[in-house]
């Protein structure tokens, strides 16, 4: 499965060598002193007009590291010496909305036009869940004016300025000399929840090797800006949670395999921008619609800087950064100086709730301070892979819910990961998310009803697997743990998916096309197990067949209701043509009230000349 959080590969376009990427490193005393294992940190010094300070000394440097003073080797003015190479800038567009392109097309042609000087090369890439490459390193004008118009275009693939895939950048710039440039047009990041220490990382990596972030927000002055912060609570209930006979939306949540932090935006936050910048030795231009003085600054910090070399102390065994500080005792000087290091091998960027989440899945006895349900349903075959949907859910009766009166709301923070692993235990999917709740006081008894569904969409191949299932309820810090065993097996002729059985409820206004939970304009909201209460009106009998390929033979279908391990009822019907992806979805309603309390099972065969297979599902009713 491919990894979500740190994707070390960019499209082929971005390995071609550009301008600079054969320089040596800067010589004398900083070569020196990278090449003996030393680290070289770069600084812009600006006087209290503004402008760049050229005849810093040494001596009126200094240099802490963890709150100790370090000494440094090599100290020196680099000013795009002859055959130091170019100096390379980056430009990074995600998907923008309203006036935002036009001013972020303003921005980057006023740098282009004005600050692209001898011994500066720029790109231009698209930034998403990952990084696409528009144009690479050039120096002519016309070909990154170009560049930026593709970059900017509706149908280009970006999406949230994802701090994630910025590590891909990072890791594609970290071999080229000197000190990196990179302008991200967004008025934020976009930061998983429950992941703050994300840019921690990314910045001690980038650090590490001499990239500098600057951000540029294109929103430009508005009479009335919205927030940009990390906000993740829902107006309302209908848009997280669910319950028997409510709204959803929880077809968004079906996603492909591999690593997810979440389903949606992880949300931008401005802040965590300018983290990264000011901690990288950039800044943020925002508030304005007027660019030249920024895109000057910044062409000034990429054209000029000072190079210190200095023999860091050992590196941290938990990947975490040493806080760096620099200091001119000149006055009114300003410094853009780089402030975390990361050295030694990266660490998993596990976000801090994951890691809480995998102790208790680790645990002898697994917890149970909480009450979730999960499973894991099996649809269609490739050839070479069965397509499967992981669901957990979990009901907000008991989850701590504070009342805040003063602000007429109630909050709530509850963390889940799921993860499935092969038979050596290694795991080949994980997915995981923070949910902060929030809602008017008055939705409190409903959520209190409600419970909090968490879907993904893996593909696997044939085996003997594990589900793991982990939540947590932040605010309350309980924790519970299941494993689930399972098995893939390819199908041999007609095929019968898993049986769900629970609530239709509306696809919503966007439903995903290939949601195989899906029926109609409706999709299923499966019950996982829950007790279902006595009296229940109806519920829906849910499964796919998937007939056999090119074969003109009728199917049908029988469904047997057992109480216990007799049967009560039993119904057979002829199934209809499959769809013109093969498949047969088939729903039926049930009647529910007319069952006494008691353990139930469907068992479900579906047939196609000599071909057959059958599911079995147990439920219980309660009184």
């Amino acid at each position: 499965m491919v990894s979500r959080r740190v994707s070390v590969a960019l499209v082929l376009a971005l390995a071609a060598s550009g301008p600079g990427s054969t320089a040596a490193f800067p010589r004398e005393t900083t070569a020196a002193a990278a090449a003996s294992g030393a680290v070289v940190l770069d600084l812009v010094v600006r006087d209290k007009k503004g402008n760049p300070v050229a005849d810093l000394r040494a001596d009126e440097v200094e240099l802490w590291e963890d709150g100790a003073r370090k000494p440094f080797d090599g100290f020196r003015l680099a000013a795009g010496e002859p055959g130091a190479g170019a100096r390379l800038v980056v430009f990074v567009f995600p998907r923008l909305s309203r006036e935002e392109p036009i001013l972020a097309q303003a921005a980057a042609e006023e740098f282009v036009k004005k600050q692209l000087s001898p011994g500066l090369s720029a790109a231009v890439l698209n930034v998403g869940g990952g990084l696409t490459a528009v144009q690479e390193f050039t120096s002519d004008p016309s070909a990154l004016k170009d560049a930026i118009k593709r970059g900017l275009d509706p149908g280009a693939k970006s999406g949230d300025p994802d701090a994630q895939a910025l590590f891909s950048l990072v890791q594609w710039l970290k071999d080229h000399p000197g000190r990196k440039t990179v302008l991200l047009f967004s008025a934020g990041l976009a930061v998983p929840p429950g992941s703050d220490d994300l840019v921690t990382s990314l910045a001690g990596l980038a650090n590490r090797h001499r990239v500098t972030f600057y951000g540029v927000d294109p929103s430009g002055v508005q009479i009335s800006r919205p927030s940009t912060e990390l906000v993740q609570e829902s107006p309302g209930l209908s848009s997280q949670l669910w319950g028997y006979g409510g709204g959803s939306r929880v077809g968004e949540d079906l996603q492909g395999g591999g690593r997810s932090f979440g389903s949606g935006p992880a949300g931008v936050s401005s802040s965590a921008l300018a983290r990264l910048a000011e901690t990288t030795g950039g800044f943020v231009t925002e508030r304005t619609n007027s660019f030249s003085k920024p895109m000057r600054r910044i062409a000034e910090d990429a054209r000029g800087y000072y190079e210190l070399a200095y023999a860091p102390g050992p590196p941290k065994a938990d990947g975490s950064v040493h806080r760096l500080e620099v200091k001119v005792a000149r006055d009114g000087a300003v410094v853009q100086a780089r402030r975390d290091l990361l050295l030694g091998e990266l660490a998993a960027l596990v976000p801090a709730f994951e890691k809480r989440l995998d102790a208790a899945l680790a645990a002898e006895p697994l917890p149970a301070e909480v009450e979730v349900w999960d499973r894991i349903l099996h649809y269609g075959w490739d050839g070479k892979e069965v397509d499967h949907v992981v669901w957990a859910s979990v009901p907000l009766e008991k989850m701590s819910l504070s009342e805040d009166t003063a602000a007429g709301r109630f909050t709530g923070e509850v963390s889940i990961l799921t993860r499935v692993k092969d038979a050596s235990g290694r795991a080949v999917a994980t997915f995981s998310q923070v949910f902060p709740i929030g809602a008017p006081l008055d939705q409190l008894a409903r959520a209190r009803g409600a419970s909090l569904p968490f879907v993904r969409r893996v593909k696997l191949p044939p085996g003997a697997y594990t589900l793991e299932t982990a939540v947590a309820d932040e605010r309350a810090s309980k924790v519970a743990a299941r494993r689930t065993p399972f098995e893939v097996r390819p199908p041999e002729g007609i095929a019968l998916s898993s049986l769900s059985l629970g609530d239709a409820v509306p696809a919503g206004p966007t439903p995903d096309p290939d949601d195989p939970l899906r029926v109609g304009d409706k999709r299923l909201v499966p019950n996982l197990g829950q007790p279902i209460k006595a009296g229940q009106a109806a519920m829906t009998l849910h499964s796919v067949v998937y007939p056999r390929l090119g074969s003109k033979e009728p199917a049908n279908i029988t469904i047997t209701v057992r109480l216990g391990d007799q049967p009560v009822n039993t119904a057979t019907a002829a199934l209809p043509a499959p769809d013109a992806g093969g498949r047969i979805p088939y729903a039926t309603a049930l009647r529910m009230d007319v069952l006494p309390p008691g353990k139930y099972r469907f068992d479900v065969a579906v047939a196609q000349g000599p071909s057959r297979d059958e599911e079995s599902l147990s439920f219980t009713i309660v009184p």
